[in-house]
């Protein structure tokens, strides 16, 4: 006859907890101490034990380059709010059940934040299509103008956290000038060297829409080299 406990009946069952080891951190080394012996084999061979199990909050979102690649990012941000200092060394990365891949972590101290690499997510669509062109002369300059248009769909079931950028052309001769930049909408910063960043926010189902224009005028006889349409 087997016999049940009372928290067995009422369908009530214990917690099972894993037993980590205790750190006691000093100046310059941290020092852990099992909970009991952990048995190594002499056999000359690497061996795992646990150390920590540490549970650590992190925010997902998507960043996103399309004048380079017309590809999302899946990133997590995540800081270390253990008393671990976490050593530097190979970690797999996991996205739900999904293994992503390998990537290299530095140590980590305490309260330090990190970004890790999720890889492409398909479900978030990116087309960046030239959607405006010209090229005319004039009596001391040549004149040409280009628009771009930048459409993200999300296409998953979650909102979706994108940061998106793109570059005006930044020019460094007195002979070319760059005019009339047009953006929309007002992105959230644009750098000295022209690095234009948007961040929005794009529920399931629903696409976003950035714009981008200027016109470039050049000194007679001077041309430009990789011109990009």
């Amino acid at each position: 006859m087997m016999a049940l406990s009372a928290d067995a009946v009422t369908g009530e069952f214990p917690v099972v907890k894993l037993e980590t080891a205790t750190v006691e951190q000093g100046l310059i080394a941290a020092t852990y101490r099992p909970v009991r012996p952990v048995a190594v084999p002499a056999d000359g061979e690497s061996h795992r034990a646990t150390v920590a199990v540490l549970d650590l909050a992190s925010e997902l979102d998507y960043v996103t380059a399309p004048v380079i690649a017309p590809e999302a990012y899946l990133r997590a941000t995540a800081t270390n709010s253990s008393e671990h200092t976490l050593q530097s060394g190979r970690a797999s990365i996991f996205h739900d059940d999904e293994y992503v891949g390998t990537t290299m972590l530095a140590v980590w101290a305490p309260g330090e934040e990190v970004e890790l690499a999720l890889g492409v997510d398909d479900r978030v669509r990116i087309e960046r299509e030239l959607v405006r062109t010209s090229a005319g002369r004039g009596f001391t300059s040549n004149k040409r103008e280009a628009g771009y248009k930048i459409t993200i769909a999300n296409h998953t079931a979650r909102d979706a956290r994108v940061t998106v950028r793109d570059q005006l052309p930044v020019s460094r001769d007195e002979t070319i000038a760059i005019k009339d930049p047009r953006i929309d909408p007002r992105p959230t910063e644009v750098t000295d060297l022209g690095v234009v960043t948007w961040r929005t926010t794009l529920a399931p189902g629903s696409k976003g829409e950035f714009t981008m224009g200027f016109k470039v005028e050049v000194g007679k006889g001077i041309e430009i080299a990789n011109w990009r349409e």
